[in-house]
């Protein structure tokens, strides 16, 4: 990961609301931001997990 967990969640989130904007669907784009998190941090976790060999 070039930028970190961090910045990958921040720049999610940014494109979500963003894409909430256009569409003004605020109440369903948190939803969205929460669920991507979720996803990121499985993902990263399920990463090391293999690279750590556990």
């Amino acid at each position: 990961m070039k930028y970190g967990l961090a910045s990958d969640l921040l720049k999610q989130q940014q494109r979500l609301r963003n894409a909430a904007r256009r569409t003004k669907a605020k109440r369903y784009s948190n939803l969205q931001i929460v669920g991507r998190a979720a996803d990121l941090i499985t993902a990263s976790l399920d990463h090391v997990r293999k690279r750590c060999g556990v």
